[in-house]
């Protein structure tokens, strides 16, 4: 098994018009890129992405959904062979949703599956 993908959580409240038609094109490290709908969600990607490229941790596939003004976007990443200390970018996302009134989660893909298997 690869230990070496993660999964960050974002949940946010949106103040802004969530069925905002606008759709984004936004390129993450090492290049690629994903279509997002919402200014709110391209700024909330944008500074995980910032931070996730700091640790060398490629963004490989987003998923978002939202329900009204609640929105949830679900990040797979790609350690690679990079030694990252998972508890200090568990910190460093934690910090950041704070500072943007959202709640940032990582963990192991693994485990992230397996949880949602049972």
């Amino acid at each position: 098994m690869n230990n070496h993908q993660i999964v960050i959580t974002v949940l946010n409240y949106e103040t802004s018009d969530p069925n905002t038609p606008e759709e984004y094109w936004v390129e993450f490290y090492p290049g690629n890129k994903f279509k997002l709908k919402g200014t709110n969600r391209v700024f909330l990607a944008g500074a995980v992405s910032q931070i996730l490229e700091e640790y060398g941790v490629a963004v490989t596939d987003i998923d978002q959904c939202g329900e009204g003004q609640c929105f949830a976007m679900i990040i797979w990443g790609d350690m690679g062979d990079n030694l990252v200390n998972l508890e200090s970018l568990r910190e460093r996302l934690s910090a950041k949703g704070r500072e943007l009134n959202a709640s940032i989660k990582v963990q192991r893909e693994d485990l992230f599956k397996f949880m949602h298997t049972i």
